[in-house]
């Protein structure tokens, strides 16, 4: 009898849904039931919607709009990609915050960023006890972070010093459903995997655009966006620019110890086979690094960056031994310029770093400059470029003869997209500690 009223129940929430949201119809009917005794909860494992009978009675008889609720709830960490993310996080060393505790605020972020899409698109209909309570916390947020999606209320949630009290009081207000299942390992076979929900959410982030003109959510595409993003390392777009090349130095992998170990032993200060002098490498040779200097890159992200970059090229020995870092800052003009060719010079220039400029943002001059600096020969091995900056600027018309890469502070949906010879890094992720 609980079995058959809780299925009514979700059947009805089904059609109040279609009705009023038309264009949740393929993600609603990809989320499937799957009807657990005892289970004492609701919450999604993988595609379905996993739920106790009874729970779902009682909290239906408490409020009459909660099953409601719970769909676009879980609907919308589906198409937020909210289970992957948490994955992607996980997967990313931190020797700061354990997983647990990663976990922990992750759920809530993304609880938090699907109830604030809910409200926003839905207003006042399917009002739910303790949504005024809510809006209130997300005001709050809202005041702390430039957008409510679930990355970077989690950013927020880790570095922004939230105190216990504070992430408990989130966490009670936003909970709909578990996500016990999240860590869980994917299943490429399933009736809708992974693939199948990217399509799903690029078809609603385009229904959403024609069918809700009046009343449109722009926490929900926000949401929609971000939750889109391809994940792309800093340090992998990196080694795009490392040329092959030689190297002075021993080479470990054709340097046979046995015999050169023998010939000492045999003849004293004679070794048989004398170490190699030279291997192979992908490294760097000459590097230039433009930064962009307008009032939206601030000093501390600056050194941010060039910290980022350090710390990978010299991580990964990336650079030959004799190198030239070229470092430009510009605006709409070239403001500054330094060439540096050792790492201790770098370490310092990074420590000192001072930022002038704050004008408009011209990205040709660089490329120009560029351009001088090999004619005039002060430039010979150039392996490429990469600018740092907020994108809002001019892109050069013509290709330049060696690599470049814009790398960003954040994602940006209203950001001019980078022109098609160019690489984007987005480095939001690997400046704060997550």
């Amino acid at each position: 009898m609980v079995s058959e009223i809780a299925e009514e129940i979700f059947d009805l929430a089904r059609a109040d849904i279609m009705v009023k949201y038309r264009y949740f119809d393929v993600a609603l009917l990809a989320i499937g039931l799957k009807e657990i005794s005892g289970y004492g909860k609701a919450g999604l494992k993988e595609s379905a919607l996993c739920y106790d009978p009874q729970y779902i009675v009682q909290k239906y008889r408490r409020d009459g709009n909660y099953a409601v609720r719970l769909y676009l709830h879980v609907i919308l960490h589906k198409i937020f990609f909210h289970e992957n993310q948490l994955r992607h996080i996980l997967d990313k060393k931190n020797n700061r915050l354990s997983d647990e505790k990663r976990k922990r605020y992750w759920n809530v972020a993304a609880d938090m960023a699907a109830e604030a899409a809910v409200l926003d698109l839905t207003g006042n209909a399917f009002y739910l006890t303790g949504d005024d309570n809510k809006r209130r916390l997300l005001e709050k947020m809202s005041n702390r972070v430039p957008r409510l999606t679930a990355q970077l209320i989690y950013r927020e949630l880790v570095n922004g010093g939230i105190e216990e009290r504070e992430l408990s009081e989130y966490g009670q207000a936003f909970f709909l459903d578990c996500h016990d299942a999240w860590t869980d390992e994917g299943n490429d076979e399933l009736v809708i995997n992974k693939k199948q929900w990217e399509k799903i959410s690029e078809r609603l982030n385009s229904d959403i655009k024609n069918f809700s003109k009046k009343r449109s959510s722009h926490v929900l595409e926000d949401n929609l966006w971000d939750g889109r993003k391809k994940h792309v390392s800093y340090s992998s777009i990196l080694e795009h620019f490392m040329s092959y090349g030689e190297e002075i130095t021993v080479n470990p992998d054709e340097f046979d110890y046995v015999y050169y170990t023998y010939g000492l032993n045999l003849y004293g200060n004679m070794p048989l086979i004398e170490p190699l002098e030279y291997r192979e490498a992908d490294k760097l040779r000459e590097l230039v690094i433009a930064i962009d200097t307008s009032a939206s890159c601030k000093g501390e992200h600056i050194k941010g960056f060039l910290q980022r970059t350090y710390d990978i090229f010299r991580a990964r020995e990336g650079f030959f031994n004799e190198f030239f870092i070229w470092i430009l800052f510009c605006d709409d003009n070239i403001v500054s310029e330094k060439c540096i060719n050792n790492w201790d010079a770098f370490k310092a220039y990074i420590e000192n770093v001072k930022v002038s400029g704050y004008g408009g943002t011209d990205f040709r001059p660089v490329f120009d400059r560029v351009e001088v600096l090999v004619k005039n020969g002060d430039i010979r091995d150039l392996n490429g470029l990469i600018y740092f900056t907020d994108g809002y600027g001019i892109y050069p018309e013509q290709a330049p003869d060696y690599k470049a890469a814009f790398a960003f502070l954040n994602e940006d949906k209203n950001r001019r997209e980078v022109p098609w010879w160019a690489i984007k890094a987005v480095l939001e992720e690997e400046l704060y500690e997550y």
